[in-house]
């Protein structure tokens, strides 16, 4: 039940920090870290992605975000 407490709080700030910001890079970056935690992989995935559209350059970002891809078999499609 801690855990869950905190989960529940780090979350509720990381969400305040993007609302506040919604151009804030690492606040996306590491609640994409803390839904991977929670094996939330979806949300883990659109946040990490949201990372590195906001911040193209951000390798921790796309890394995680094609690992997290490869994972779920989110490939893109291709001809």
């Amino acid at each position: 039940m801690a855990n869950e407490n905190k989960f529940d709080e780090a979350l509720s700030n990381y969400n305040k920090a993007i609302t506040l910001n919604p151009d804030y890079t690492q606040a996306y970056y590491n609640r994409g870290n803390l839904f991977k935690k929670e094996n939330k992989f979806d949300e883990a995935l659109s946040d990490y992605n949201k990372a590195v559209e906001l911040q193209p350059d951000l390798s921790k970002g796309t890394i995680t975000a094609g690992f997290f891809s490869m994972k779920q078999k989110k490939y893109e499609e291709r001809d």
